[in-house]
């Protein structure tokens, strides 16, 4: 999937709530050269980026893409954790790929998402599909 967004010049960045030393590792397993956004341990103390309460919050992030003039295309997720980040991305015109996972992102979207802006990820080719109607077929 990642190769096939690099086909279509759409860049992506990994962004996690949980700790670079774990991140990083499992990008490197499945071959995945991404920038990574994420909390890090110190010693033995986890740190955060934008604070205790929320981790990194992925939403504020993609509200400064936006900002800085980056096209938000999509992004993905399953969890709660999530919301901020689909909420963002629908707001800025990116398509919400939600995983589906019981009471999880994908529940948040079918209530509070219009069908235009999200799509449930059951396999790589719903997806793609996806994306390639949004970026304009090919």
């Amino acid at each position: 999937f990642v190769d096939f967004l690099a086909c279509h010049d759409i860049k992506v960045v990994a962004i996690s709530n949980g700790a670079r030393q774990i991140a990083e590792p499992l990008l490197a397993h499945h071959g995945l050269d991404l920038p990574l956004i994420s909390n890090w341990f110190e010693g033995d103390k986890l740190t955060f980026v934008h604070g205790d309460d929320v981790g990194v919050d992925k939403g504020r992030l993609v509200r400064l893409a936006a900002d800085w003039g980056f096209e938000v295309v999509a992004c993905a997720g399953d969890s709660k954790g999530d919301v901020s980040l689909a909420e963002a991305t629908a707001d800025v015109g990116g398509l919400v790929l939600a995983r589906g996972a019981l009471g999880g992102l994908s529940d948040w979207c079918e209530k509070h998402l219009g069908a235009n802006n999200w799509v449930l990820v059951d396999n790589y080719d719903s997806v793609r599909a996806a994306i390639q109607q949004r970026i304009g077929g090919q």
